[in-house]
């Protein structure tokens, strides 16, 4: 478990044995007593794995879930982008976290014109993680981000939440910030003029 102040084996959850063809949960609430925390798993063979977050509630309001996958990592070659990063119309708080779960990195999280904006730096100690609120960044309800990671930084993953409370509960939403996709491989072409003719037809 990632947290701000550092890494940390949960007691009790360190191994977690799942049977082939099977799903296993391990519940983190009791772990990280309401930190923010990151996760990051290690096997013996290959598995992969998501996130159930469920906000609690009181009285008749209701509670809200939010599903998440696996973060990939982030590069200086292949940053992320959030295309929707503010907390829209409705008051809320949007955030992204940040973990460096092998060296310490350094991200660079700049609001994409034309919204205003100030350029913040992320600072993430080794085996730690960073949350910052990305009204920092711009006091706009709507703007986009890139989250690029500075050149030497270690293996970055990020994370992007938004929750909003009301008379009615809280509501929440979570989701890994992708690496961009930049480079794409095209096959090799050949001209070919008979391409769309119908066979016997010629042209004049």
């Amino acid at each position: 478990v990632l947290a701000p102040d550092g890494a940390f084996v949960p007691a009790g959850a360190d191994v977690v044995e799942v049977a082939a063809g099977s799903v296993g949960d391990v519940d983190l609430a009791r772990l990280v007593k309401g930190q923010q925390v990151a996760v990051e798993l290690t096997s013996d063979v290959a598995v992969t794995a998501g996130l159930l977050a469920r906000t609690t509630a009181s009285g008749a309001q209701f509670e809200d879930i939010a599903w998440t996958a696996a973060a990939p990592a982030l590069t200086a070659e292949r940053p992320g982008v959030v295309a929707e990063a503010g907390p829209g119309p409705s008051p809320a708080t949007s955030r992204l976290t940040v973990a460096a779960p092998i060296s310490a990195a350094t991200v660079v999280v700049t609001p994409l014109g034309p919204g205003p904006g100030t350029p913040q730096a992320v600072d993430v100690a080794a085996g730690a993680q960073v949350t910052l609120d990305l009204a920092t960044v711009s006091k706009a309800r709507s703007f986009a981000v890139s989250v690029v990671p500075a050149a030497g930084s270690g293996l970055v993953v990020v994370s992007r939440s938004i929750e909003a409370t009301s008379a009615t509960g809280r509501a929440l939403t979570v989701a890994t910030v992708q690496p961009g996709q930049f480079t794409v491989l095209v096959p090799a072409v050949a001209a070919d003029l008979s391409t769309g003719l119908a066979t016997g037809r010629a042209t004049g």
